[in-house]
């Protein structure tokens, strides 16, 4: 289950459900909701994410139907990830917590571009790892970057948060 060069996730030999990845007696796919929404939703996964148990980004995928997940090595830019990021028909915005509070804001006060769909692209990975995968993907530059203020401080504990601005991927 290891890849190549990394070591297994913590927990790597328990029965697990092949959505949630969680074990059977912790399975929340019961609970999950399935949300249509025309945004479309992006992620950018470092390669360390995809095998770890608490790895949130997997509860998007489950509720949002056409979510689509691209690895991250910084040596091989994804190549379909590039190329939506160029498609006129999307308007694509990068979620991060240093990005532009009042796009997200604003996104109920005024409606999308008519003839673009809006796409978010999210950094899946520690925060750390997230940083790296920003600075050093040329690609990423040139979108616009939006972030999330929380109105409340986030209860997630499977995790800790250095600062409020800091969420888990979902």
């Amino acid at each position: 289950m290891a890849s190549e060069g990394h070591t297994a996730a913590r927990g790597y030999r328990l029965l697990r459900c092949s959505t949630c990845y969680l074990p059977p007696d912790g399975c929340i796919c019961a609970y999950t909701p399935t949300m249509h929404t025309l945004a479309q939703f992006w992620l950018l996964m470092h390669p360390d994410e995809y095998r770890k148990p608490t790895n949130t980004a997997r509860l998007i995928g489950a509720s949002i139907p056409h979510t689509r997940f691209f690895p991250w090595y910084r040596t091989t830019p994804p190549a379909e990830l590039i190329a939506l990021l160029t498609d006129r028909q999307f308007a694509p915005y990068l979620l991060v917590p240093q990005g532009d509070v009042t796009l997200f804001k604003h996104l109920r006060e005024r409606p999308w571009l008519p003839d673009r769909v809006p796409a978010f692209v999210l950094l899946d990975g520690t925060w750390s790892q997230a940083r790296k995968m920003l600075h050093r993907s040329p690609y990423l530059q040139g979108i616009p970057r939006m972030a999330i203020q929380p109105d409340i401080p986030s209860t997630y504990r499977l995790r800790c948060q250095h600062c409020v601005q800091h969420l888990s991927t979902v």
